[in-house]
């Protein structure tokens, strides 16, 4: 059996890893696709990465073609692909490369309701909501687990030696701050997160777009890049480092305002801590942006802070949660999630032999 990954952008990549891995291990060729992936050269010009990303995957000894080829039937890919027609009668498998708060998976489902997707979900939650505010199509969904986190369980002894690697104290406990692009709290904790936060380890790792300009200002970067040489504590990772798993291994919490990563440490039973946020954040054409708030899937599980002098006291409660906020907690990841047990991309894989199976 031969399986694609179309692969529209690189930080995807660990999306799907361990489902490459996976399919590899079970006797499965595999290839991976990058899409015509583009950044702005000068602020002006669009240039295209395509070459950049196959030797970054040839890197890794990664197979890598420059179009799907014809005997390629099923086509795993990280996002909704426009025209998918284009590309033939295949069979299409998503996984979502972050899956979060925003509503902008169930718009493109909307848009795309006639194509049927194969939706590899990490809970029943995410499928109820698929139902729920997409309607009938022809997509079907999957319950699998959360196939990014597969990796997660044999890493986890690896937190000391990564933390040295970036020259924090091991001793200390660390936080990770991960915003995301639109809407970002950056501006809103300003200098003081990194002001307040000295007596720990503080991670910095932006949305990859806040580094490339296209759907975010390069400020967001900037500011980081003119403080941080002055905070010992902190480090600001770097562009090129596209994996969460490094970092949801090495930190104990993480704070952000609505990015995913705040469901893949809530998945491993790791802090969270959220940066409040105005309710009526909208698309262009008046839809929510966020399909919820933090205060509303995660009422009563973690804390919610809407300054920098805050983030302290929230660290300790979610190092230290109190048995009510324990309990929610552990009711909230049985509704959003499978449990982390390394085997989510073995299932989704076990969905795919079914079809082969039948035909």
């Amino acid at each position: 059996m031969k399986l694609a990954f179309y692969l529209p952008h690189l930080y995807h990549w660990s999306a799907v890893r361990p489902l490459y891995r996976a399919a590899r291990e079970r006797g499965w060729t595999t290839v991976v696709v990058p899409g015509p992936s583009r950044v702005k050269r000068f602020g002006i010009f669009p240039v295209s990465r395509k070459s950049e990303v196959m030797g970054e995957l040839q890197k890794e000894g990664v197979a890598v073609l420059p179009a799907l080829p014809d005997d390629a039937p099923v086509v795993v890919t990280t996002d909704f692909v426009k025209h998918p027609g284009r590309f033939g009668d295949r069979t299409w498998v998503l996984v979502n490369h972050g899956t979060g708060f925003k509503s902008v998976m169930y718009r493109f489902l909307r848009k795309q309701r006639a194509v049927p997707y194969h939706l590899m979900v990490e809970g029943p939650f995410r499928a109820r909501q698929i139902r729920a505010r997409v309607g009938d199509g022809a997509y079907r969904v999957h319950v699998v687990g959360y196939i990014k986190l597969d990796p997660y369980p044999s890493m986890v002894r690896q937190q000391t030696r990564l933390l040295e690697h970036w020259g924090l104290d091991p001793s200390r406990p660390t936080l990770l701050y991960a915003p995301t692009y639109k809407p970002t709290s950056i501006f809103q904790l300003g200098e003081g997160l990194l002001r307040v936060t000295r007596s720990i380890n503080l991670l910095i790792k932006l949305h990859p777009y806040s580094w490339e300009g296209k759907y975010a200002p390069h400020r967001h970067h900037r500011f980081y890049e003119r403080l941080i040489h002055r905070y010992p504590h902190a480090r600001l990772v770097p562009p090129e480092e596209r994996d969460i798993l490094p970092f949801l291994v090495m930190a104990d919490a993480v704070l952000t305002e609505a990015s995913s990563v705040a469901f893949e440490f809530a998945a491993v039973r790791k802090g969270v801590i959220f940066v409040d946020l105005p309710e009526n954040l909208r698309h262009s054409d008046g839809e929510p942006l966020l399909t919820h708030t933090p205060r509303t899937l995660f009422s009563g599980a973690y804390p919610v802070i809407r300054e920098a002098d805050e983030i302290m006291a929230a660290l300790e409660t979610v190092l230290h949660p109190p048995a009510g906020m324990r309990e929610r907690q552990e009711a909230v990841r049985n509704q959003l999630f499978l449990p982390v047990d390394g085997m989510a991309a073995h299932r989704a894989l076990e969905v795919m032999e079914s079809w082969f199976a039948r035909s």
